[in-house]
């Protein structure tokens, strides 16, 4: 199934860089999942605390699974999306604390149309969460 081949892919990718750097690609894909339209390069390694050569090397070993558009790095496809929320995130506050480390991200970005663009939306997830938890 599309499902086991994604985990079996995920898989491999893992062992290969862990190594190199732990939980990075955890941390990647994690982020990617989490923002409203993908990540710029530098927002992929600002957040997930990967120098450019960590973050080049996992782009290439994962260049089928991801696309391109406007600069911004984002899963080729919603079951990728999937796949990666229910291996690294499975719970939601799993995805709340990537959610708010993106947040720390983009508030402290300077002003830009791409803050304009991820900074509320991400905002605006979080306040889900917590109205979501807040019910009684």
């Amino acid at each position: 199934t599309l499902e086991s081949a994604t985990a079996s892919i995920l898989e491999i990718v893992e062992g290969d860089f862990e190594a190199i750097s732990p939980g990075c690609v955890r941390k990647v894909l994690s982020s990617i999942a989490r923002s409203r339209r993908g990540l710029a390069d530098a927002e992929i390694m600002g957040v997930c605390g990967v120098n450019r050569y960590t973050w080049a090397r996992l782009a290439i070993v994962l260049e089928d699974l991801l696309s391109g558009l406007d600069g911004l790095v984002n899963f080729h496809h919603q079951s990728l999306d999937d796949a990666v929320i229910a291996r690294y995130m499975p719970t939601e506050e799993q995805q709340q604390k990537v959610t708010v480390a993106l947040i720390a991200l983009f508030r402290d970005a300077p002003a830009s149309f791409r803050k304009l663009e991820e900074y509320p939306w991400l905002l605006a997830e979080n306040a889900k969460f917590w109205m979501q938890t807040a019910q009684p």
